[in-house]
């Protein structure tokens, strides 16, 4: 097992503790922690108690990666039995939803190059503190001196996030069949026995609606079971269809935004553009203060205040609304599922949002893993934008045009 595998596997018990106990996981970078410490903070608004559940499926493992400046991103799949559940302070069941996922782990690393190192931001594990890694591991963090080797900094999770899976355990299947069985044998021999005729022993009688009965069972377990393969065929066909047509039409925005933003920044990549998109709207639909969050200058939306889960789908759509000397705003249609508490119980949604983001043309893409961690313009300082909004080293004020896409209004 490679250390991408173990930390996988750790990661997934970690969120699942999380949701118990509130422990942060301890191999999440700090978006991820940053993004739970806004979702605990919800519940706790609204008294809820969530429970987060995953059962692992065998032989459901599939490795991807793709490379970005300074590091590689790992994207590990597998599969996995969820159930999510929430309940209210009286501890009453309001929401429960079991399916079939598959669950996507996104995992930095990076080169031990020092001079790619010093260039990135990270948050001490000790303190919290804002340091570049090269510090970090050499002299230590500046805040709470406590220094750490890039082994222990590095792989960490980035991003994660599911999608439904319509795949059927093999256990499952066959218990599935052997009850069906079962059921249609003992009704079987209940019809044949109750109209039994009295012209033949009654041992003769039994022998004969046992043995008619293992034919009749398996005639009808089989019809009910191909029954069932139909309706289930049906909507997986549905859903196959729909796929087929929104597929193109997604793969051509997706090519076409890559070859237009790519003229403008060679050094872009759609996955790093989707997770920036996913992170930023997940912030501010968990935020109470979303106008605090420098990277949105929109309006407060009030109605994602009721928001206690959310789960990125797909980026639908796209168009350039402006390009000038100095910006470019461009308009992204973003798909999600949300799950609203309104009047003590929860309701299920599907949503598009449309998100205006704008960006500096003179200004390179931000290669750094985390939205909150910002590299000083004036002394290279490293520090959280969640927590400040200028440099602690030397008080240079952060310019939030300065290599991030900015979302100015989300409808």
């Amino acid at each position: 097992m490679s250390r991408y595998d173990s930390l996988f596997n750790i990661f997934a018990s970690e969120i699942q503790t999380w949701s118990r106990n509130y422990t942060l996981p301890k191999c999440a970078n700090q978006d991820i922690k940053k993004f739970l410490e806004l979702r605990k903070e919800r519940f706790e608004k609204f008294g809820l108690k969530y429970e987060y559940t995953l059962e692992e499926w065998p032989n459901s493992h599939v490795i991807g990666s793709i490379s970005l400046s300074n590091s590689k991103n790992y994207y590990y799949n597998r599969m996995y039995g969820e159930k999510v559940v929430f309940r209210n302070k009286k501890n009453n069941v309001i929401y429960k939803k079991n399916r079939r996922i598959n669950f996507i782990e996104v995992i930095y690393d990076t080169d031990e190059d020092s001079s790619k190192l010093e260039k990135i931001p990270y948050n001490c594990p000790n303190c919290g503190s804002v340091s570049s890694v090269d510090v970090l591991r050499s002299s230590g963090c500046p805040y709470c001196n406590t220094k750490y080797m890039v082994g222990e900094l590095f792989p960490k999770v980035i991003n994660y996030y599911t999608y439904d899976s319509f795949a059927i355990r093999e256990k499952k299947l066959k218990f599935r069949l052997n009850l069906m069985y079962f059921i249609c044998y003992i009704i079987s021999f209940f019809i044949l026995f109750m109209t039994r005729s009295n012209e033949f022993p009654l041992v003769v009688t039994i022998i004969y609606d046992v043995f008619v009965s293992f034919i009749l069972a398996f005639m009808f377990s089989f019809l009910f079971y191909y029954c069932f393969g139909v309706i289930f065929l049906i909507k997986l066909f549905g859903l196959a269809l729909r796929a087929i047509i929104l597929l193109p039409f997604l793969m051509i925005n997706k090519n076409k935004l890559i070859k237009i933003l790519k003229k403008y920044f060679p050094d872009f990549k759609f996955e790093y553009f989707e997770g920036q998109i996913s992170s930023i709207l997940k912030t501010v639909i968990y935020s109470e203060e979303q106008s605090s969050y420098p990277l949105y200058l929109g309006e407060n939306i009030e109605k994602f205040k009721n928001i206690v889960d959310s789960e990125y789908s797909m980026i639908k759509s796209f168009e350039i609304v402006d390009v000038n000397d100095k910006e470019i705003t461009i308009k992204i249609k973003a798909s999600f599922k949300n799950l609203y508490y309104k009047h003590g119980g929860i309701k299920k949604k599907n949503e598009d949002f449309v998100l205006t983001m704008k960006h500096a043309l003179n200004k390179s893409l931000c290669d750094e893993f985390s939205i909150y961690a910002i590299n000083c313009k004036n002394c290279g300082g490293s520090f959280d934008i969640s927590t400040d909004n200028k440099c602690p080293y030397c008080n240079t004020e952060f310019d939030i045009d300065e290599k991030h896409w900015i979302v100015t209004a989300i409808r």
